[in-house]
């Protein structure tokens, strides 16, 4: 990083954890005296909208605007306009700072986002405000906040085990390092302009990989409908959720190509791994770190072979996840339905089969009461469309190709996205810690970035 940068003439040991030296020029302190504290809105879900006032909550800063946000491009969910007259204590103004109070895991500890409009926005439930003082660039401060010397600071004095909280005390007493509020400025000015960039890289990459999506999914349901024959002749199945098929395949009930295996494991569940059905497939669960716990309910875990496939039957919205094909002999819970084919092919695009059902929701009309479950004994009857002995193997090895470029496409995606992400968080870093010089930064077209 310093290779394409100057370092400051010098430093000095910085006395504060986790950052070893800063420029001789700035100065160290703690949150507590650059900032004001406050809390967000003491509701629940059950008091969002969707009109009124904007509010972001904890869960927003976690999963969708981390660290900035702005109601003018952002859709939020709203409060009643009642609380800007009981709660004006919640209400943001820019530059402050909404921190999530808790986080299920390490690492998201210390999300926060920044209001970076004057529009009007509460901050939710399970937050903590912190203002900043206006002697400070607010700008630098979110960059400092969200560089990984800070970061790791807050994740060193938080507590728990599943859920880690983040508490105003913590954040009060957090150290920060400050050059003068000119060179905050030069230096999040630079932020933006260096960062902009590599989110256009990052995003290009997250589109790419969208598209992989998309792809795959899409090829993947013409493949096991329609076949590889662009010009094949139709005809109708009958089947609302696959209404149409080549005439030359046939129709047969999921009963003629696979058969029910229910085996209980019982007081011999030592003998088997645990083994779980994600859109992955089936998996082992790594029962040392917690993942897989053994089921109280023996007397339902089922065993699983290798070639079996594992049916979820009842309706998960969150994670959908119909079928699976495994590899792998375990147990597993006996919510889930064993399936055996005599023909491996056929097991293979069975599987292929229901996932393209899977990822366009088309299973929906099979649930069936109040538990949105599919009956067993309607299942086996379920028709489904199979094509002759060469052509479905065509298919098979069509779609392995397939899922393999796919993979490692999206691997390579993914990976420069991991890059990218590493290098912005160490521009970030070496920034705001004085590492790097950029007082005098220019860009290559010759003008300074647009102050915020």
């Amino acid at each position: 990083m310093t290779g394409r940068y100057k370092a400051y003439p010098e430093y000095k040991e910085s006395g504060v954890k986790f950052v070893n030296t800063l420029p001789t020029h700035w100065t160290t302190s703690k949150v507590r005296y650059i900032s004001a504290f406050g809390r967000g809105l003491a509701i629940t879900k059950a008091n969002l909208q969707d009109t009124g006032i904007p509010c972001v909550s904890y869960g927003e800063v976690h999963s969708k605007f981390g660290f900035e946000i702005d109601p003018k491009k952002h859709t939020l969910k709203c409060v009643s306009e009642e609380y800007l007259a009981s709660s004006p204590y919640a209400l943001l103004s820019k530059g402050d700072f909404v921190f999530a109070d808790t986080s299920e895991d390490i690492d998201g500890s210390g999300n926060f986002t920044q209001l970076v409009s004057d529009e009007t926005l509460f901050a939710g439930y399970h937050t903590v405000i912190v203002r900043p003082a206006s002697n400070n660039y607010y700008r630098f401060v979110a960059y400092l906040f969200d560089s990984s010397e800070f970061r790791t600071h807050v994740r060193d004095a938080v507590k728990g085990v599943k859920v880690f909280s983040v508490t105003q005390a913590i954040l009060k007493n957090a150290d920060v390092w400050l050059p003068s509020y000119a060179e905050q400025q030069k230096i999040a000015n630079f932020l933006d302009h260096e960062t902009a960039k590599i989110d256009i890289l990052i995003t290009k990459q997250e589109k790419l990989i969208e598209l992989l999506k998309e792809k795959r999914l899409a090829t993947r349901y013409h493949a096991v409908t329609k076949g590889l024959n662009l010009n094949v002749s139709l005809i109708e199945t009958g089947i609302s959720w696959t209404p149409s098929a080549p005439e030359h395949w046939s129709l047969v009930p999921n009963r003629s190509v696979m058969s029910m295996r229910r085996v209980l494991v019982g007081q011999n569940y030592r003998n088997y791994q645990l083994l779980s059905l994600t859109k992955k497939g089936v998996l082992v669960r790594n029962i040392s770190s917690g993942e897989g716990k053994q089921s109280d309910h023996l007397d339902r875990t089922q065993e699983v072979r290798d070639g079996d496939l594992v049916f979820c039957l009842f309706d998960v919205e969150e994670t959908p996840r119909t079928v699976g094909l495994s590899h792998h002999i375990g147990m597993i819970s006996g919510d889930y339905t064993i399936f055996e084919c005599s023909n491996p092919s056929m097991a293979r695009f069975v599987e292929y089969f229901y996932k393209a059902m899977d990822d366009r929701k088309l299973l929906k009309p099979l649930y069936r009461g109040l538990r949105k479950r599919i009956p067993k004994p309607g299942f086996l009857r379920v028709n489904i469309p199979i094509p002759p002995k060469e052509e479905l193997e065509n298919i098979l090895q069509f779609l392995d190709d397939l899922e393999e470029r796919i993979e490692q496409l999206m691997y390579l995606a993914d990976k420069q996205v991991a890059l990218l992400k590493e290098r912005k968080a160490a521009l970030i870093s070496a920034a705001v810690t004085g590492k790097i010089d950029v007082r005098h930064f220019v860009s290559k077209q010759g003008q300074t970035p647009i102050e915020q």
